[in-house]
């Protein structure tokens, strides 16, 4: 561990240019890379560095690589579906220098073997086609100076495991993602390098938290979305920034519409103006009181006996009495058209009464007043014309009508129906119900349940044979998809022949091994 301390990246003492160290970001990372140049160094076996996409197997690698160039014959070679044994050994002895003109010759790299530790490391080696990762650690056990490290995610061991068996065999190294609290510090370590695309400040509690939500801590992810989130910061600060300009310019208008128009112009020109609207005012309230009157005489009779004015007026209703009983006969057989003719009749009582304040001292003005009311309440007698109009009660009898209570009936099953006992899962029943020595296509092995559900949906055609079921690979759990139920691996194989291009690669396997995988 102190041999390799110069790897960790620390903010004090490291210098901005070494991209091969700062990528290792954390303690938990650089110490990976210990172990696996522990491995190399006192290990035969072959290694496999795993992750997801975007960890960093391939800095990882190239780390090894710069760091023990000078011990070790260290090359890293990219792999492809088109890799083949002979092209990727012959790429060896080329990065060795070590190449005979066209000749595949392994007497020189055996060799350069014996004399020294070689180093091949295979990138993306889940491309590589079935069974050649097989002949390949075979190949390296006959030379004991060899050494191989494949790097692959997790979905691709899954499925090199199906069809290389010594896969298992090889020592698993896995790069963990970055924690949110590491997140942080990767941003402010990116933050300090010439051109970054955010800066020391920009960085707050809300950008990693988003940043982390959508990276899952994954370096790679995180470069990739941090230009994203950066630009929306800069649209956030500057809507802002339009906003607090809008208020500045707001306040300062209000500013000097106070300055122009001096606060006593303002109560100037409202008191002019409210002496016009008042007598409009009282119009408009005595026309709205007298459309209401049956209901309200006998609450105002108690307030309004206080007063010892009443006497005086109690005899000024009893000529007004007459005529609304004159007025009922003819109001019978026109209830809704005589409706409005009380509102003119009613001034006329008012008329006279000014007749009497000329005649009563200053001090009764206010019970003048009060007397506009029982004039107005003399229309007692009309009570009649509201029992007329209680006859709307058949707008109570519309309301029953309109009551929704057989849709409620009818809604109650409906929402009982949807639950239905879908199945979800991964198939567990109709896998149990296979025989055992029958035989299945395991298509592909994927790392989330949402994925083998798309993957469902892709081939519809094919539902009724395509299952998945889960297994546990260290902590992580995996989906393996399988098709169908055959007697016979041939008729599996004959099958597999027609299907589409996915399934082309897929392992006969039979259904004794994958019930056992899926009872884990």
């Amino acid at each position: 561990m102190l041999d390799n301390d110069d790897l960790t990246y620390s903010y004090q003492k490291r210098s901005v240019g070494n991209n091969a160290e700062r990528a290792l970001i954390t303690l938990e990372r650089s110490q990976k890379l210990d172990l696996l140049l522990h491995l190399l160094a006192n290990l035969q076996q072959s290694l496999i560095v795993c992750g997801p996409e975007g960890i960093g197997k391939t800095i990882l690698l190239e780390t090894v690589r710069q760091n023990r160039k000078d011990m070790w014959e260290v090359v890293l070679l990219p792999a492809s579906s088109a890799s083949s044994f002979e092209s990727l050994i012959n790429d060896l002895l080329r990065g060795l220098n070590i190449a005979k003109g066209s000749a595949f010759d392994l007497s020189a790299l055996r060799d350069k073997c014996a004399r020294q530790k070689v180093v091949l490391l295979i990138d993306d080696a889940g491309n590589l086609v079935p069974g050649l990762i097989t002949m390949l650690i075979e190949f390296a056990d006959s030379l004991p100076g060899l050494r191989l490290v494949f790097a692959m995610n997790h979905d691709q061991f899954h499925i090199k495991s199906g069809t290389d068996k010594l896969v298992e065999e090889c020592h698993f190294i896995e790069l963990p993602p970055l924690s949110k609290k590491q997140c942080g510090e990767y941003l402010q370590n990116l933050s300090a390098q010439p051109g970054a695309v955010v800066s020391f400040n920009a960085i707050s509690d809300s950008l990693i938290e988003d940043l982390y939500r959508a990276s899952n801590g994954i370096p790679g992810k995180i470069l990739g979305q941090l230009p994203k989130l950066a630009n929306y910061q800069n649209k956030k600060r500057s809507k802002a920034g339009l906003w607090l300009a809008i208020a500045g310019v707001l306040a300062g208008a209000g500013y000097a519409v106070y300055s122009l128009l001096p606060l006593g112009q303002l109560i100037e020109q409202t008191a002019v103006n409210a002496p016009i609207s008042s007598p409009t005012d009282s119009t408009n309230k005595l026309a709205v009181e007298s459309l209401p009157v049956p209901a309200i005489p006998e609450s105002i009779e108690p307030s309004v006996s206080v007063p010892t004015n009443e006497v005086a007026i109690a005899p000024t209703p009893a000529p007004a009495l007459p005529e609304p009983k004159a007025a009922e006969p003819e109001l019978a057989p026109t209830n809704v058209a005589v409706a409005v003719a009380p509102v003119p009749e009613k001034p006329k009582p008012v008329n006279p009464i000014p007749a009497d304040i000329e005649k009563q001292p200053v001090s009764q003005a206010v019970a003048s007043e009060v007397i506009s009311t029982p004039a107005v309440a003399s229309p007692v007698p009309p009570k009649p014309e509201p029992q007329i109009e209680k006859p709307a009660t058949p707008v109570a009898e519309s309301n029953p009508v309109a009551e929704p209570t057989p849709v409620q009936a009818v809604a109650k099953p409906i929402e009982r129906k949807p639950a239905k006992p879908a199945f979800e899962g991964s198939d567990q029943d109709w896998i149990m119900a296979q025989p055992a020595g029958n035989f299945t296509l395991q298509v592909m092995v994927l790392s989330s349940k949402d994925a083998a559900l798309r993957f469902q949906k892709k081939y519809a055609d094919y539902r009724d044979g395509l299952k998945f079921y889960p297994i546990k690979q260290g902590e992580q759990e995996k989906y393996v998809v399988i098709y169908g139920s055959f007697q016979t691996a041939a008729e599996a194989i004959q099958l597999k022949a027609v299907m589409p291009g996915e399934f082309k690669q897929a392992m006969e396997k039979r259904f004794r091994a994958v019930q056992k995988e899926s009872r884990r």
